[in-house]
C-alpha cells in the first residue's frame, strides 16, 4: 500500500523476489529486461508445481529469456509432466445465476482440425465457433 501498487503487481513483485532469492544468477536479466514479472511469476508457479531443482529453474529460466507471456505459458506447458497436467479434459463449475463455466482442454490434433477449419472458412470464429460447427 505503501508504494501505491495495486495487489497483482505486488504479488508479481514478491514472487519475482522470491524466485530471485533461489535462482540469484537471474538479476542481471531481470534488469535488463531480458525477464520480466509475469514470466518469473508464471515460472515460480511452474517450479512449485513440478518441485523443480535449482538446476532445472536455470534451464527454464534461461529458454524464457525474451520470450513474449504466451510463448513462455507453452514453454512452462512443455515442461510438465503429463501427471501435472490437468484432467479431466472438460471440467465443469457451477456460477450464480443458473451458469456453467466450462473448461476445456484441447490436445495438439484437435487445435490443428480447428486451425484446418479456419482457412478452409476464410474468416475469422473463436474455438468456441469453431467446436460448435464440428458438432453439426
Amino acid at each position: 500500500k505503501e508504494l501505491k501498487y495495486s495487489e497483482g503487481s505486488a504479488w508479481r513483485r514478491i514472487s519475482a523476489m522470491k524466485v530471485l532469492k533461489e535462482v540469484p544468477e537471474i538479476k542481471d536479466k531481470i534488469e535488463s529486461g531480458k525477464l520480466n514479472l509475469t514470466q518469473l511469476n508464471m515460472a515460480r508457479t511452474h517450479f512449485r508445481e513440478v518441485k523443480a531443482s535449482k538446476v532445472e529453474k536455470k534451464e527454464i529460466l534461461l529458454t524464457l529469456e525474451n520470450q513474449s507471456t504466451k510463448t513462455t505459458e507453452r514453454l512452462l506447458a512443455e515442461c510438465k509432466p503429463e501427471a501435472v497436467i490437468p484432467r479431466p479434459l472438460i471440467q465443469e463449475k457451477a456460477l450464480k445465476g443458473q451458469k456453467l463455466e466450462v473448461t476445456l482442454i484441447l490436445d495438439e490434433e484437435l487445435q490443428k482440425e480447428l486451425e484446418e477449419i479456419q482457412v478452409l472458412l476464410e474468416k475469422p470464429l473463436s474455438k468456441l465457433e469453431l467446436l460448435k460447427l464440428m458438432g453439426k
